[in-house]
This record gives C-alpha cells, structure tokens and sequence, in this order.
C-alpha cells in the first residue's frame, strides 16, 4: 500500500469536503482562463479596432471574475485545511491507543524523542501534506493542461515552442526527488536523536548538576546540533542544485514567448491581442514549473514521516492484548470491619521543654 493510499484511510471520512473542494479547484481554473482572453479583445476590439462601447462591460466582467476566483480558492484551501486537521486528529487518536497498548519493550528499545518526534513533526507533515501540498498539485496540473489546451487555439506553434522546454524540468525534477527522498529521511532521524538528548537532559537535570556534568551536557547537545545542522545544509544543497535551473527554465518561457511572438505579430501571423492573451495565460505555465521544486520536497518530508508512522502503527506487543476486549469489567467493594485506629499524644517532651525554658528564666 502507497503512502497516498494509507493517508486517504483517514482522509475519506471527509469526502463531501474533499468533492466539494475538487469542484472549486476545477471552477477556479475554469475562471482563470477568462481574464487573459478578455485582455487580448482589449486590444485588438477596444483599442485597434476603437469598439470602445465594449471596454466597460469586458472590465465588469473581469472584475466579476477575479472576485468570484478569490472567493472560490479561498473556500477550497479552507476545505483542504479542514480535511486536513481533520486527518491529523484521527491519525494522532490512534498513535496514542497504540502507545497505550504496547508493552515496556517497545519503550525500552524506543527514544522517547523519537516517540515525540513522530507525534509531531511527522504527523504536522502529513497534515502540511493534505492540506497544501495536495491542491497546489492540483492546481498545478490543472493550470498547465488549461494552459496548454487554450494557447493551442491562439497560437499552436508558439505553445509546442514553449512545451518543449517541459521534457528537461520532468528530467530534473525526477533527479531531484531521487536525491532528496534519503536526505530528509536521515534528517527526520537526526531530528529524533537530538529531541531525544534534550528531553533526557531536561528529565534528568538534577542528576546532571549533582555531578557537575553541564560542559559534557553542552558538547554532547553541540555534536548532535552539528550532525542536525549538517544534514540540513545537504538537503539545501541538492535544493541549491536544481532549483535555480527549474527557476531559470520556467523563466526562459517569457523571453521565447515575446521573442517568437514578437516575430509573428511583425509577420502578421499573430496579432497583438492574442500575444497580450498568450503572455497572459504564460504564467499557468511558469508557475507550476516554479513550484515543481518545492513539491518535491514536501512529498518527500511526507513520504519520509509516513515511513516512521506506519513502522509505530504496525508495531506488535510481545504481550498480546487482543483478548483483553473479552474481559468482563470487574467490580469490587473495599469494607472495614473490625479495624480501629488509635491516635496518642505525648506530652512529656514538651512539658520538659517547657520546665527548662522557664528554669531559664527564673535564673535570669
């Protein structure tokens, strides 16, 4: 079973959320295709052709439409954001009845920081995932195949000029994410070692400062710090590797779109409407290439926390507990009978304390 698979055993609980939100995703790119192409008629009708009775309602209707867009996206992430707490609060519900069922061997072989490390950072991972990640792809593969369905209809070779570009980010960003995926899996497990080291100091201070061990404390935590920081900075170099290539590749779609167009309006193949309109849908191009990088990061953090989840999830008590649900409670009653307590005061002490401090006095 894929990661996506397990994850949507908590997520389809919320499948009225999660067709509703999909329904948004497909209205908002829908409406998404309609400013561009109502900015080339500018051109062309309003301002070439001086059809200037046109320019209020084309700008009414834009206007109608960026609202509509920004009412509809912010619903669909609200949605997501929804099934996506939602998620995380079943998936830690069934951490901790796990926790409460396995055995002392499981904690005596287990960090408790890495117990931590899963019922946090990796649970808020994959909710991160189910809640952004997921719709940006979406968004992303919806916003290219519109893209390149309405930038046929204007302008065919333009738009295969563009696409071409597309085979060598699919190259890097399949390079990038073979890369990552090990790295952010040893970053997850440097993080749990250096959760546990510090909650081991915390519980045991007293002892620490009993035997005067702050400075090894302090080295121990710098060494652990250093391995954390360093696996850090090897996942930024891999980012540092391919992400300004992504960058300048999804970058070089403006510069062939105004050269190659420029061309064709100076040819007259292409006229200035349709080039301001195809310059307008670009950024649905660019933008998902942008964000290809990124994702694959997320997907890969996911993927990683999926991986300790699973491995607790699956985790066996030595002692087996399935039959514990067969028990009948069991009920009892504590009684006292023929118990007695008796409680003495012993005043001769005191009375002798109070003889000498009077005996004190009177010799004053």
């Amino acid at each position: 079973m894929s990661n996506t698979q397990w994850i949507w055993r908590y997520a389809k609980k919320n499948r009225g959320k999660i067709i509703l939100a999909i329904l948004f995703l497909v209205i908002n790119a829908a409406l998404i295709i309609v400013n561009p192409y109502l900015g080339g008629m500018v051109i062309d009708d309003v301002i070439n052709q001086q059809k200037t009775h046109l320019l209020i309602p084309l700008l009414l209707i834009m206007i109608a439409t960026t609202v509509i867009r920004t009412i509809v996206r912010y619903s669909y992430q609200i949605l997501f954001e929804r099934v996506g707490q939602n998620t995380l609060y079943d998936l830690r519900e069934d951490l901790y009845q796990k926790l409460q069922e396995l055995d002392f061997d499981f904690f005596n072989h287990t960090r408790v920081g890495d117990i931590m490390a899963r019922m946090t950072g990796d649970t808020d991972a994959i909710r991160h995932f189910v809640s952004w990640v997921t719709y940006n792809i979406a968004e992303c593969i919806l916003w290219f195949f519109s893209a390149v369905v309405v930038m046929s209809f204007i302008d065919w070779k333009l738009m295969l000029a563009l696409v071409a570009v597309t085979p060598i980010i699919f190259l890097l960003t399949n390079r990038m994410s073979k890369k990552a995926h090990p790295l952010f899996f040893d970053i997850r497990e440097s993080f749990s070692r250096l959760n546990s080291m510090v909650e081991e100091n915390i519980g045991g201070n007293r002892v620490v400062k009993a035997f005067a061990r702050e400075n090894f404390e302090i080295e121990k935590f710098r060494s652990y710090n250093e391995d954390f920081k360093t696996r850090n900075m090897a996942s930024a170099k891999v980012s540092r590797t391919y992400l300004p290539w992504l960058d300048g590749l999804a970058g070089s779609l403006s510069v062939i779109a105004l050269v190659l167009g420029g061309i064709f309006v100076i040819n007259g193949d292409m006229t200035l409407g349709d080039l301001v309109a195809f310059n307008g849908y670009l950024w649905m191009l660019n933008n998902p290439m942008r964000m290809s990088g990124w994702l694959i990061n997320d997907v890969q953090r996911f993927s990683a926390a999926c991986i300790k989840i699973r491995q607790m999830l699956a985790q066996e008590s030595k002692i087996p507990v399935h039959q514990q649900e067969k028990l009948e409670p069991i009920k009892g009653f504590v009684e006292f009978k023929d118990v007695s307590f008796h409680f003495q005061m012993i005043q001769s002490k005191m009375y002798w304390r109070t003889s000498t401090s009077r005996l004190g006095r009177d010799k004053r």
